[in-house]
């Protein structure tokens, strides 16, 4: 794909050369883009209306930036999100602790919802995060049972959060895809800080990886079906804050992976690694 230059679109950016760091929107093949740091996109109610909520507050809905067949995403069983403030690089985010909690992605507000197929295809996914876990649940084999910063309803893939298979209370990022089994890639994860993931398949890998590190890499097969509703954050035992959570349903060059990983972790205040 081609990055373009913030002049060839018509405005500017200050901080950052685009080729570098680009916004989730501004790459072809852009699904969704939930922006939880922007209060112009978060909501007290759930059908996108009300006044932007103050620390503490419920946020029942997002409004999607990309706006390519997806509205958004709201409330759908558990205990709301709050809004934490301040939370990332000293702007808004969402708080999960340790509630159920599950949102619905939504192709039209109020009620339709949008199946995964909507996000990614079943051989071509790309999802990349910025969260900051404090805590999750035990490690398991089954990573569709595990905590989820997204996933679909019916379970064939997502990012899923677990501790690690050591035992030593250190956490893990998986990278799940079902076809005709279990397919994961798993990458550590720190606690209390703020990391960028990353979820890729394309060209029959499924990978992971956390703040632009080594990939870990499996090999991949088509998802089985796509066609259950997609959903974003759950788990009993999940303690974290969500910043961002973007998808693209098009094969991506590595660059342009990291320089969606770059603006993100920019934006949430990780001291750049490249």
């Amino acid at each position: 794909m081609m990055l373009l230059q913030a002049g060839q679109l018509g405005f500017t950016r200050m901080d950052s050369i685009w080729t570098d760091e680009i916004p989730p929107e501004m790459v072809a093949g852009a699904t969704m883009w939930l922006d939880f740091t922007d209060p112009a996109t978060v909501f007290p109610n759930d059908d996108l209306t009300g006044t932007s909520p103050s620390d503490g507050e419920s946020v029942l809905s997002v409004k999607d930036k990309v706006l390519a067949g997806i509205a958004g995403a709201k409330f759908f069983s558990g205990t709301p999100l709050k809004v934490k403030l301040p939370g990332a690089n000293g702007g808004g985010v969402a708080r999960y602790e340790g509630v159920s909690l599950q949102m619905e992605v939504l192709s039209s507000f109020p009620t339709t919802s949008a199946f995964a197929q909507t996000l990614v295809t079943t051989t071509t996914k790309l999802v990349i995060v910025a969260v900051n876990v404090r805590a999750t649940g035990a490690y398991t084999s089954n990573p569709w049972t595990a905590d989820a910063v997204i996933f679909d309803a019916a379970g064939y893939f997502g990012i899923h959060l677990m501790q690690s298979s050591v035992g030593d209370g250190s956490l893990i990022a998986t990278a799940f895809n079902y076809s005709s089994g279990t397919e994961r890639a798993d990458r550590p994860i720190a606690t209390n800080q703020w990391q960028v993931i990353t979820l890729s398949q394309q060209a029959g890998s499924l990978r992971c990886r956390v703040n632009g590190g080594a990939w870990a890499s499996v090999s991949s097969a088509a998802t089985s079906t796509l066609a259950n509703n997609a959903r974003i954050l759950d788990g009993a035992t999940l303690d974290a804050d969500i910043a961002h959570i973007a998808t693209f349903n098009t094969a991506q060059t590595d660059a342009a992976i990291s320089a969606v990983e770059h603006w993100m972790a920019l934006d949430v205040g990780i001291t750049p690694w490249w």
